[in-house]
Formats: C-alpha cells, structure tokens, sequence
C-alpha cells in the first residue's frame, strides 16, 4: 500500500486502480464491463473498493502531513 500512496501522490491523475496496480495490488475480473468494484478481490480477498477507499484514507492522511510541516 506505500508505494500506491507514493504513486497516487506523485501523479495525483492516475486512477486509484491503477496506484493500486503499481503498489503490487492484483484484482482478478477488474476489466470486465459492468461489474462492481465491490464485487472484484484481490489476492488476499479484500474487494477492490475497500482497498479504494483504504488508499484515499492515506492519501488524505500524508497530504494533512504536508499542510503541518509546511506551516
């Protein structure tokens, strides 16, 4: 997960798919047209917008980080 936070904040336009993608995340039946994205796992089970909603979390927690140490 460190490294699609990393992803996510150098190039804050990728989609969180795929920083989950480059953090190492594998989402089997991410393609397929039509299907939700609380119905595709990964490889430890986990649905692929939990892991959304997880990076999102630590995006916001390392961006309050930054606002603190800049001020």
């Amino acid at each position: 997960m460190h490294r699609a936070v990393t992803a996510k904040l150098e190039q804050s336009d990728m989609p969180l798919v795929e920083a989950l993608q480059l953090g190492g995340f594998t989402f089997d039946g991410v393609n397929e047209n039509g299907k939700p994205h609380h119905e595709v796992f990964d490889q430890d089970g986990v649905s692929l917008m939990q892991r959304k909603n997880q990076l999102l979390r630590r995006v916001r927690v390392e961006k309050k980080k930054d606002e603190k140490s800049d001020s």
